[in-house]
């Protein structure tokens, strides 16, 4: 997923975060049995980690398979050392994502 990072400066970032999700079970406090149990299940979002595109990135992000497609840079820094590492490239990326299952 694409995310934005903008702290009152100038700058606005992109990065693309990945998640994971994992199936869990919570917990829940019976007070008049006096008991602490599982619940049901629920859906956690684990965060894997994220990958900066750069200040003002534009482009289009895809996902097939495993791959990620990430289309050229037609942002405000394309080309020059300020953009991040997806600025400077000229064409279409091609991504193998390898996390594991």
């Amino acid at each position: 997923m694409k995310i934005s990072d903008w702290e009152g400066g100038s700058g606005n970032f992109s990065d693309l975060m990945f998640v994971k999700f994992e199936y869990d079970q919570g917990i829940d406090c019976h007070w008049s049995k006096g008991v602490i149990g599982l619940k049901g299940m629920r859906i956690l979002i684990k965060k894997l980690g994220q990958v900066a595109l750069g200040d003002r990135w534009d482009g289009y992000l895809r996902v097939i398979g495993d791959c990620l497609y990430i289309g050229q840079d037609k942002g405000k820094f394309v080309g020059i050392e300020r953009g991040g590492d997806f600025s400077n490239y000229t064409t279409n990326r091609e991504i193998k994502i390898e996390l594991g299952r």
